[in-house]
C-alpha cells in the first residue's frame, strides 16, 4: 500500500520569500504580495528601489522562508516582517543563498586566481589518487597473501591424509 505523497514542499503563496533572477548574478530577494493569476506574481522588494512589480513565475525562485504578511501588505509592514524575521541571514544560511554567493565570487576571480584553483585542485587530485593506488596496492597484496595462505593450508591437509 503506498501513501498518498506530496512531491512538492514549496508552493507559491502569500509573504513567500523569493529569489528573482534578473540577468546571469543580478539576484534580488523579494516577497510575493499577491497571485495575479497562474503565471504572475505581485513582488515587493525590500532590499531594492524598485518597489513592486509584476514577476512571471518562470523568474523567480521559491525559498523556504514565509513572512506572517497579508495579501496587498504596505511597504512598511513588508520591511517590519522582512527585519524581524532575519530574512536575509536566513537566505544567506540557505543553500540557494550559499550557491549564489559562490557564483558571485567565482565570477569576481581575476586570471591569475583562476589558474591558482586550478593547480591547487591538480595538487589535491594527485594526492587523493596516489592513496586510493596506495589502498589499493596494499589490498591487492592482503588479498595474495591469504589465496597463499590457504593454498599452503590445502597442500598440508593433504600431505598429512
Amino acid at each position: 500500500v503506498m501513501k498518498n505523497q506530496q512531491t512538492f514542499t514549496k508552493f507559491v503563496k502569500v509573504g513567500q520569500v523569493v529569489s528573482v533572477a534578473q540577468g546571469d548574478f543580478n539576484v534580488q530577494l523579494g516577497v510575493i504580495l499577491d497571485i495575479i493569476d497562474q503565471n504572475r506574481v505581485l513582488v515587493d522588494f525590500p532590499l531594492s528601489k524598485s518597489r513592486r512589480s509584476n514577476v512571471s513565475i518562470n523568474d523567480i525562485t521559491l525559498t523556504s522562508i514565509n513572512l506572517p504578511i497579508n495579501r496587498m501588505a504596505g511597504y512598511k509592514d513588508v520591511m517590519k516582517a522582512f527585519n524581524d524575521n532575519k530574512t536575509i541571514d536566513l537566505f544567506n544560511s540557505s543553500a540557494l543563498g550559499t550557491k549564489i554567493d559562490i557564483k558571485q565570487t567565482k565570477s569576481e576571480l581575476s586570471d591569475f586566481d583562476r589558474y591558482k584553483i586550478r593547480v591547487a585542485k591538480k595538487q589535491k587530485n594527485r594526492l587523493i589518487s596516489k592513496n586510493i593506488a596506495h589502498i589499493n596496492c596494499s589490498y591487492k597484496e592482503r588479498e595474495i597473501e591469504k589465496s597463499n595462505n590457504n593454498k599452503n593450508q590445502i597442500s598440508e591437509t593433504n600431505e598429512t591424509v
